[in-house]
């Protein structure tokens, strides 16, 4: 297992095989923003941690070499965050994502370059809000026969705003890809929630859908779970823990890590 703990922006715990090459670029007093290059040169897993105290500027790269085949789980907690992330996928490279956010303000970018033919990544991200949030996520399908899956799945406990959008673009000639875009905002206040889904499509011969979705869990999925002789607060924590890490790609200590922390927003 790879493994990189990052503390306001600074790379604080690093384990490594020969399967990743890691660069630092500190931030310099003009733009202030650090930088992190992650290349990715043999199939493996690689475990992101990320902890704000202040607030921070941060930019990702993540290059994922020809053929090769990387799950990355990526936890963040903390404060005030800013980041972007370049994700660049080869040829015949598959890429799943695992996003889990339990942080404060976040305004994120992610764009997700498909540069070789059959280059897939599945992007998972599921968010607890507690304040304003706003994501945004661009897939470019560059390349013929690509294949992208992005999930967004937030709980608003509070945030005055949450805001996910989500664009997938395929230009003319780039027959044989598939975009699929899944969106969900659960929140029981009246704040403002947003899904973008956007779809920039030149080329009629792929397959492209997308879904959104913002409410609460139903009264029949609640009554279900409470006719089993469980409390309404023991019932939200399992319907939110269902809803949040359900079919995710980790492992079973990751699965129980997150299990933890959904828990703590209910006690």
């Amino acid at each position: 297992m790879n493994r990189i703990k990052v503390v306001n922006d600074i790379i604080t715990e690093q384990v490594q095989t020969d399967a990743i090459e890691i660069e630092c670029i500190p931030k310099c007093e003009f733009f202030r923003v650090s930088r992190i290059i992650i290349k990715i040169r043999k199939s493996c897993s690689l475990e992101l941690s990320y902890n704000t105290t202040e607030e921070t500027k941060l930019d990702v790269t993540i290059l994922v070499d020809k053929g090769v085949h990387v799950n990355i789980f990526e936890k963040r907690t903390g404060e005030k965050t800013k980041v972007q992330y370049n994700y660049m996928l080869d040829t015949d490279a598959r890429v799943e994502v695992t996003k889990f956010y339990m942080a404060h303000q976040i305004r994120e970018l992610s764009q997700i370059h498909l540069n070789g033919e059959k280059a897939f990544i599945d992007y998972h991200l599921k968010t607890i809000a507690s304040e304003k949030q706003k994501y945004d996520v661009v897939v470019y399908h560059h390349a013929k026969n690509t294949i992208s899956n992005v999930y967004h799945h937030g709980v608003n406990v509070g945030s005055e705003s949450f805001i996910f959008n989500v664009t997938g673009v395929i230009p003319k000639g780039n027959t044989g890809c598939i975009l699929n875009q899944q969106s969900r905002i659960l929140t029981n206040t009246l704040n403002v929630c947003k899904i973008c889904p956007n779809l920039l499509i030149d080329e009629n011969d792929v397959e492209a859908n997308h879904a959104a979705h913002i409410g609460t869990f139903t009264a029949e999925e609640l009554f279900y779970i409470m006719s089993r002789g469980i409390s309404k607060k023991e019932s939200l924590i399992l319907l939110t823990e269902g809803f949040l890490l359900g079919g995710l790609p980790i492992t079973e200590s990751q699965h129980d890590v997150l299990k933890k922390e959904v828990e703590k927003v209910w006690r």
